[in-house]
């Protein structure tokens, strides 16, 4: 059986910066997995979505890794829930992609359940292995949606129970991801494996604060919050600002919260929400929102952090607390999702209850108080941290490949190419 790979990630191209409209921890996620599967000796092709001219069709990852970006309705951005009527232009772009280029997959893994659609056409018409990696459920946002505006169609719902009957194998991160898709989606769990997200630990490093300060014109002597994620309702920045309010209070000069993420152009609506919301509370002096940040200058930002604040309603990874862990950086999360497995309470940071300001702030105080229980926290988050480096998570993916018996083992791979 051919050794080569199909990825799918249709809805969002791994190489966009994180934080923007849609593009987060899934793009970290494909690409890292892409290019720690290629140095171990794995060819692999990770299909998307054509959406700009200025756009190259294909860029090299590594040697063996590769994105290629196929037309299907209009070369911009569209929003994403437009993107199901797309599909089988998708689908067509890309078959027609595989036969004029002559190829041959072992395997296909979508990722994301718009991808799902597309794995799973293709099981049944090259009749191999399919893996599905749906980094974040439909029903689960549902269960934490505050309002209507915040919940998943159900066209969602329906097609994602269709694609957990269809995968061979659907990988979850935890244990928690695995019950919810047994619980809410009927999935058979033989055929679910689990394999953590990862992080670029060579990437995000501790770096001295005084150093990480400077390089971002930070002053040493202030208190920093940070958040760092898409500016979406189930990121819980409502809560976020709520409970800054009652953190002001015990220090010489007020803490001050940096917020990395979300599009300036493009989301010119939410940051003036969130400016608004700012205001009212009577925080807008001490908040920052600083939209994209580049991926090298992103580690800076964490380790010029006292402590990271993540107050989802609803979280699947938990990247960016796996992120911030490996820089130093304390970490309060939300007692949500795959939070609960990546944030160790008490050990590596806190986690609260979901929309409560009150214990947020309460375990911000407390750390930004407390500078040596700061400090112990985050060491022992670098050494947390370590453990989801991508070397291993590939390998972890690599083991589920194998079992489909849909790759070439790596060091056939390697010798191979290099007698080409």
């Amino acid at each position: 059986m051919d050794g080569r790979i199909v990825m799918i990630s249709m809805h969002t191209c791994p190489l966009e910066t994180p934080g923007g409209v849609k593009a987060g921890g899934m793009n970290v996620c494909v690409r890292e997995l892409a290019r720690a599967l290629s140095q171990q000796g794995v060819a692999l092709d990770i299909f998307t979505r054509w959406r700009g001219i200025d756009q190259a069709p294909q860029v090299e990852l590594e040697e063996k890794a590769r994105v290629i970006r196929l037309p299907a309705g209009p070369v911009a951005w569209v929003k994403k829930e437009e993107l199901f009527g797309y599909l089988p232009d998708f689908l067509h772009s890309l078959q027609d992609f595989v036969q004029r280029e002559g190829l041959r997959y072992g395997l296909v893994h979508g990722h994301y359940w718009l991808s799902g659609w597309i794995a799973a056409q293709l099981k049944a018409a090259w009749h191999i292995p399919m893996v599905q990696s749906f980094h974040t459920l439909g029903e689960v946002k549902n269960l934490a949606a505050g309002d209507e505006d915040e919940r998943e169609p159900r066209l969602r719902i329906e097609h994602e129970r269709e694609i957990v009957a269809q995968a061979d194998v659907v990988i979850a991160a935890d244990t928690t991801e695995r019950d919810q898709l047994v619980e809410l989606y009927g999935a058979d769990p033989a055929r679910i494996r689990m394999v953590p997200c990862g992080v670029d630990t060579e990437l995000f490093r501790p770096i001295p604060r005084a150093e990480a300060r400077g390089r971002l014109g930070l002053s040493l002597d202030e208190k920093i919050v940070l958040f760092v994620g898409r500016l979406e309702a189930l990121k819980g920045l409502d809560t976020l600002f709520q409970a800054f309010t009652q953190v002001d209070g015990h220090f010489s000069r007020p803490p001050r919260l940096l917020v990395v993420g979300g599009d300036l152009a493009k989301e010119a609506p939410k940051f003036e929400s969130l400016r608004r919301l700012a205001a009212n509370l009577g925080i807008a002096e001490r908040v920052s929102l600083l939209g994209m940040v580049e991926q090298p200058l992103l580690p800076y930002y964490y380790a010029a952090a006292d402590v990271l604040a993540m107050p989802s309603y609803a979280e699947s990874l938990g990247m960016v607390a796996i992120e911030a862990m490996a820089c130093g950086t304390p970490v309060v999360v939300s007692r949500v999702g795959g939070l609960q497995h990546t944030v160790l309470d008490g050990e590596t940071g806190y986690q609260v209850p979901p929309r409560n300001p009150q214990a947020l702030a309460e375990r911000l105080s407390q750390l930004l108080a407390d500078p040596v229980l700061a400090a112990r926290l985050g060491q022992q988050g670098i050494q947390r941290a370590a453990a989801y480096s991508w070397r291993l998570v590939a390998q972890g993916v690599l083991a589920v490949y194998q079992e489909l018996g849909a790759v070439v083992p790596a060091r056939r791979i390697m010798r191979e190419s290099g007698n080409q």
